[in-house]
């Protein structure tokens, strides 16, 4: 019976790699983590990145408090730059974003690693586009409660495509608000409503989510966060783990009450080959798309050649020139503002 079953399995995935056994889980479950992703030398990069931006970084109130008109454009500008995020002046930043990774050095670099590339292709994301980055400072004492919600909410695609990349760069617990999941929520819950952006007026409402054909999944209301809470599982993160997040899985992180920061980093990855939804808050540079992974260019160039594997942080000569050619066109947020090699 069930138990010879168990038993295979296990076997099975005792044979397959790290990251094909996270794929299993993410599938399974929504979500998967693969501890010590970055090394520790690239989280002190990271680190160090994030202070430069934080003392240098201009700072606009949160776009998720207001619907008027006109209150979007920070939102929809900071999707070429990278601006601060906070509820108020002199008040901490909370979030900042969007384009660090077409911006600022290490941060690039490690977007569009191998380390990310081969994420992609194990999750079969065949054009792979990063369409947003942002650090999540979620500051000591101060750091905002984020309500459950789910990825597609504000990154929507019809079909469903790509995934969330979210890593530790503090150590996240309970404690200092860590993320909350609740396992299999992908396939059982539908949420109402998804975050859309009025390019015209500047302006954001909620929206209702279309249903996908042949729906089996129940819909997710306000009051499914208290009558589920048991079900959330608590995820603590040393620094470099790396949390891989499905669109439709269900998180959330309570407010950060203790004395510890809980910095993260974050990508949401799309499939280029899809149509872009024309009402979502970020939107690529008029007339264009999202850049491409430079792997893209090699693996059509190199067809022929085995693919030389590069390390974590170094950038393959093709990013370099895309990443330097990226950074002359968008204006230098900080003064460190070359790809570090």
């Amino acid at each position: 019976g069930g138990r010879t079953v168990m038993m295979n399995a296990e076997t099975k995935s005792t044979n397959l790699t790290a990251l094909q056994q996270a794929v299993e889980h993410y599938e399974l479950h929504g979500y998967a983590i693969l501890r010590n992703h970055l090394s520790q030398e690239t989280v002190e990069k990271i680190k160090h990145q994030i202070s430069q931006l934080e003392s240098k970084v201009v700072c606009v109130p949160s776009p998720f408090k207001s619907q008027k008109v006109g209150s979007a454009k920070h939102l929809v500008e900071s999707a070429h730059q990278v601006v601060g995020f906070s509820s108020g002046p002199k008040k901490p930043i909370q979030q900042i974003g969007h384009n660090l990774h077409g911006m600022v050095g290490d941060i690039a670099s490690l977007c569009y690693s191998d380390k990310v590339w081969s994420i992609c292709k194990a999750l079969s994301i065949d054009d792979p586009r990063i369409v947003q980055s942002k650090v999540v400072l979620k500051p000591a004492n101060h750091g905002w409660r984020v309500p459950a919600h789910t990825d597609e909410q504000f990154i929507f695609t019809r079909p469903l495509s790509g995934a969330g990349l979210w890593w530790a760069v503090d150590r996240c617990s309970k404690g200092n608000g860590c993320l909350e999941v609740i396992p299999g929520s992908h396939k059982e819950f539908k949420m109402e409503s998804r975050f859309v952006c009025d390019h015209v007026m500047l302006c954001t409402k909620f929206s209702l989510i279309p249903p996908l054909e042949n729906e089996t999944r129940v819909t997710w209301t306000k009051k499914c966060a208290q009558r589920y809470k048991s079900r959330f599982k608590v995820l603590e993160m040393e620094p470099g783990d790396l949390v891989i997040l499905h669109p439709f899985v269900i998180h959330t992180s309570a407010a950060n009450r203790s004395k510890f920061p809980r910095k993260a980093l974050t990508i949401h990855i799309v499939d280029g080959k899809y149509p872009w939804e024309k009402t979502n808050w970020i939107q690529p540079k008029e007339g264009g798309d999202f850049p491409e992974f430079p792997q893209m260019k090699i693996k059509a160039s190199e067809n022929t050649n085995p693919r030389v594997v590069l390390s974590e942080n170094k950038a393959s000569p093709h990013e370099a020139s895309d990443m330097s050619l990226l950074q002359q066109k968008l204006s230098p947020v900080t003064s460190n503002n070359k790809l570090d090699m």
